[in-house]
């Protein structure tokens, strides 16, 4: 009996204490993620340093602003282009319609076109011969008719102009005799003008007598010994958008001295017939105007000739200069492949094709002594280069044919490293500064040429030589031969003392010589990645006086931006409407190599607003009033950009990838000359990838990544992009970042019942499942801390079944029946269940009462019994 009240007490308190009992939970905490590798590291905020650490790079501009033909001045050509055409003029040296005497005159006309100057005109050399000095007495005679001058209020005239030559003295003189004008210019000491349009008349032969002797004596002086008659020009003018031709005729021109010697005696009735001894430039009609037939933007330009009269041809030609005829002159200096590159795109054609039909283009180089032509034929009406190459003591000429050249209608690209041909013939110290296209029509009437061109670029630095090596000329007034200088040597000269290479820049003011400057024309559109790197060094400044040294930047409405480097302490400047001045760091330092390096666009927005700026000059100048000396040193004159997004420096997770939670990521990078604008981590489970944007929060951006179930492997990688826009990603080399879904909640099981039998079994039933979690990977069971056995599959859907064997119990007493479940992830969770045993007294009535409530009561009986268990884990999160 001792047994079954032991039974009723232990089941007692067993129901007394059930609402109090909780699983034994079981805990695993995840190590700390390791960071990610960081990356190359550079600074995101722009400073002044030494430019290297990479993402940069030096800027070379592209001096077609117009590249596109997108815009076009008023009279319908290409804007930021020198660009000419002929148009009609004409002098018909065996015109019949209209004459004086004899069978021929000469009819000269001219017809301006909607864009371009017509200046018909006839020439005869008069010092062919004998020499016709103006002391023997010179007089000219002509008949003339006037046909027609629409436009002479605006400008247009007919006139004859003579020049005279002093033998001696090598002094010209100049007369002009107007027919029809609506205005004259003041007489100079070589020129004069005579108006005889007023006793003129349209419609009827006039005739033009002139003592030249008495003319020349009444506007100059006297003529010596030396000076005579050399020749004579008859013109016809007619302005662009004209309402109508110029046109005159001129017949019987004589020119003859006191003893009646006629210098114009052969033909100058022009009854030969064929022009003979008389000269004339004729010419028909061209334009370039805008066409839609493009390869990029809207427009192309077309670049058309016509010919209208028989060897008469016309011509037309659009140039972009980037250099100057200084002495000598200014340009690009080409040293290694990439330091000059033209390309454009072209389509050639041609209409009634005739001889002499052609279109070239080309590029011009002097070095003041030495002048340079490279040509690359584009389309001839024969399809064969018609000009060999030509080399001589001062100048060279050189041609090429096109890819594309001979074919017809059709658009090619032409992209040229000067690099390539200046090696290759071995010229050195040769300045590009112009290059064109040119097109002529062919020799007949009705002959046409066709040009179009597009997306013309001519890309080189902005500066042409920035570390001023270029030392191959001297002179005292010219010591840097690559800028333009406006005081001579000392002022202005190279030095040794250099940031880089061989040379520098020395600008010197003293002795009240003001101020003292080199510059160079840029062309250098201001875009938002603008950044300077220029190295100086102050070597002498005096700080208590009305000196200074800067570097200036010239904008293309005027405005000016001032980095002042040195200055005394009575310079004073102050911002207004045009220009703006910086203080740099280290200012006024002395003998130190310093770097301004500034984002010049947001200085210049800063200053003026927002706006399509370029940079049309930078200046280097110093100045001082007294007889200080300032000495400035400039060296790697040099505009960057970046061209790299921002690069990775760490993604760190900051909680630990479960399966319940989001996982937030902090991420760190950095940009060398921007700042990271944007961060998007791409994440995937699968095949896909999913985008997450990064918010910015402060120093760093944080993304999230939504939840995943236990066990998914989450890869990622991720794209950032700078404020200019460039993109760069980081994926690990291609291996992709990657965690893995961990569970760190514990399962709950659940001892549901107990049974036993009078086989001394007892059988326990097990409630345990975790469908949010990892799941469960095993149950194991124990008496009294000694390990029974292991359950790995459940009877039914989370259903597990335990039978215990009493009867090879070795000792009676109090069993503790212990149930631990195991998840996926390692987690546990511990139910238990108290049992007596006793092998010597039989089962007595107790064990109906217990087999009717043990379900109820969880108790446990001695003999043979059935247990049920339920193992349980739930959703829930760890308690903080």
């Amino acid at each position: 009996m001792r047994k079954k009240y032991s039974i009723m007490i232990l089941l007692t308190l067993l129901l007394l204490m059930q609402p109090f009992v909780s699983t034994n939970t079981g805990s695993a905490k995840l190590d700390a993620i390791e960071a990610l590798s960081p990356t190359e590291f550079s600074t995101s905020i722009p400073v002044k340093q030494d430019i290297g650490v990479g993402g940069e790079e030096q800027i070379k501009t592209d001096f077609n602003p117009n590249y596109g033909f997108e815009e076009t001045t008023t009279n319908g050509g290409p804007d930021d282009y020198n660009y000419y055409g002929s148009a009609y003029q004409y002098a018909d040296e065996a015109y019949m319609a209209n004459i004086y005497s004899g069978n021929y005159a000469c009819d000269i006309q001219a017809f301006g076109t909607e864009q371009f100057y017509a200046n018909a005109y006839l020439y005869r050399n008069i010092a062919g011969g004998p020499l016709a000095y103006l002391q023997e007495d010179i007089e000219m005679s002509f008949w003339y008719f006037l046909v027609s001058n629409p436009d002479v209020a605006s400008g247009t005239y007919i006139y004859l102009r003579i020049r005279f030559y002093d033998s001696v003295l090598f002094n010209s003189y100049t007369i002009y005799y107007y027919l029809s004008t609506s205005s004259v210019s003041s007489n100079s000491s070589n020129t004069a003008y005579f108006d005889l349009s007023s006793s003129t008349s349209f419609g009827v032969w006039e005739n033009f007598q002139r003592d030249i002797t008495a003319d020349y004596t009444a506007v100059f002086s006297p003529p010596s010994a030396n000076i005579y008659y050399q020749y004579v020009y008859f013109y016809a003018t007619s302005n662009p958008n004209s309402t109508g031709m110029t046109e005159f005729i001129i017949d019987d021109v004589s020119v003859e001295n006191a003893a009646t010697f006629d210098w114009c005696s052969d033909n100058g009735g022009f009854e030969q017939g064929d022009g003979s001894n008389w000269s004339s430039y004729d010419r028909g009609p061209a334009s370039i105007y805008q066409t839609t037939d493009n390869t990029e933007g809207t427009y192309a330009a077309n670049l058309t000739a016509t010919t209208v009269n028989d060897y008469a041809g016309a011509d037309a030609y659009v140039e972009s200069y980037w250099g100057d005829w200084y002495t000598p002159p200014l340009g690009s200096y080409v040293h290694q492949p990439g330091d000059l590159t033209i390309s454009f795109d072209w389509k050639y054609n041609e209409y009634n094709p005739s001889n002499y039909h052609y279109a070239i283009f080309y590029v011009q180089g002097s070095n003041g002594t030495y002048d340079l032509s490279l040509n690359w034929f584009l389309g001839e009406d024969t399809d064969i280069v018609p000009w060999g190459n030509s080399t001589y003591a001062t100048y060279a000429y050189y041609y090429y044919a096109a890819p594309g050249f001979g074919v017809r209608n059709s658009w090619f690209t032409l992209t040229v490293d000067i690099y390539e041909y200046l090696n290759e013939l071995n010229i050195t110290n040769m300045p590009i500064i112009y290059c064109g296209v040119q097109i002529v029509s062919g020799n007949y009437a009705g002959a046409i040429t066709e040009l179009l061109v597009d997306d013309f670029h001519i890309i080189a630095d902005p500066v042409g030589d920035p570390s001023f090596e270029e030392d191959w000329y001297y002179s005292a007034s010219n010591s840097i031969p690559s800028w333009v200088q406006n005081d001579p040597d000392p002022y202005v000269s190279l030095t040794s003392d250099a940031h880089s290479g061989d040379n520098a820049a020395n600008i010197s003011a003293y002795s009240s010589s003001g101020n003292v400057r080199i510059y160079r024309y840029t062309n250098l559109e201001v875009a938002n990645n603008l950044f300077s790197d220029i190295w100086w060094k102050l070597d002498d400044i005096s700080i208590t006086d009305n000196n200074y040294a800067q570097i200036r930047l010239d904008l293309d409405d005027g405005s000016n931006i001032f980095y002042i480097l040195g200055m005394g302490s009575s310079y004073t400047v102050s911002n207004y409407t045009d220009n703006c001045y910086y203080i740099v760091d280290n200012y006024n330092e002395i003998g130190v190599w310093n770097n301004l390096f500034r984002d010049i666009a947001g200085d210049i927005n800063e200053a003026f607003g927002d706006g399509d700026w370029s940079i049309d000059q930078i200046r280097l100048e110093v100045y001082t009033s007294d007889t200080d000396l300032i000495s400035l040193l400039i060296d790697d004159v040099h505009f960057v950009r970046d061209t790299r997004g921002p690069q990775l420096i760490s993604a760190v997770l900051l909680n630990s990838p479960i399966y319940y939670n989001d996982v937030n990521m902090e991420i760190m990078a950095v940009d060398s000359l921007s700042r990271v604008g944007s961060v998007t981590v791409y994440y995937r489970t699968d095949v896909t990838w999913t985008p997450v944007v990064g918010s910015m929060m402060g120093m760093y951006f944080l993304a999230t990544i939504p939840k995943q179930d236990f066990g998914n492997i989450v890869e990622y990688y991720i794209v950032m992009q700078d404020l200019y826009g460039f993109v760069s990603t980081d994926n690990n080399a291609g291996a992709y970042y990657s965690y893995e879904i961990i569970d760190d909640v514990e399962p709950t099981i659940a001892i549901v019942s107990v049974r036993w039998d009078e086989n001394q079994l007892v059988q326990m039933r097990l409630h345990c499942h975790d469908k949010m979690g990892s799941g469960i990977d095993h149950i194991e069971i124990y008496d009294n801390g000694t390990y029974l056995d292991t359950l790995t599959y459940p009877s039914y859907p989370d259903e597990w079944y335990y039978n215990w064997n009493t009867s090879i119990v070795q000792e009676s007493g109090i069993h503790i029946l212990s149930a631990i479940a195991y998840d996926m992830a390692g987690n546990t969770a511990e139910d238990s269940f108290s049992v007596s045993v006793d092998f010597y007294e039989p089962p007595g009535p107790f064990v109906s009462f217990f087999q009717s409530w043990g379900t109820l009561i969880g108790a446990a009986i001695v003999g043979t019994a059935w247990v049920t268990v339920i193992a349980v884990k739930f959703f829930k999160k760890p308690k903080t």
